[in-house]
């Protein structure tokens, strides 16, 4: 098996407009949390992580009101993938010096801000391209 090494790009600290391309649950180092995967508008992806608590001093709740306007009493997080926001990033150094991105908060869309088409999921009948 043959693996490329993969180029990653940092971002400069600022407010990057994003569509929510994922969220999938995940078990993390305190408990069940939640992965978001946003695509740029430049075609780059950034991952974040919540907890799956819904309380008002939450990521998750603030997000989700970013998103929506207003968080309802139970969410489904499948009607946030596809909703356009902005990403606030911020620049962080690692103990060896290396740079890598954080996202800081997810805002609400900047007004005119549209919903980008999100890439189909492949399946055993999708075509190889080749």
């Amino acid at each position: 098996m043959k693996i490329e090494k993969q180029e990653f790009v940092v971002l400069d600290t600022g407010t990057y407009a994003a569509t929510v391309a994922s969220i999938e649950p995940t078990e993390g180092q305190f408990g069940p949390q939640l992965q978001w995967d946003f695509r740029l508008e430049d075609g780059s992806s950034q991952r974040a992580w919540c907890s799956t608590s819904l309380s008002p001093k939450s990521k998750l709740f603030a997000w989700s009101r970013a998103l929506l306007g207003d968080v309802p009493d139970t969410l489904d997080t499948d009607d946030l993938i596809g909703l356009p926001c902005r990403l606030s990033i911020v620049l962080k150094t690692k103990d060896d010096g290396s740079e890598y991105n954080r996202v800081d908060a997810v805002l609400a869309p900047r007004p005119g801000q549209k919903r980008r088409p999100m890439p189909e999921p492949e399946t055993e009948d999708s075509p190889i391209p080749f």
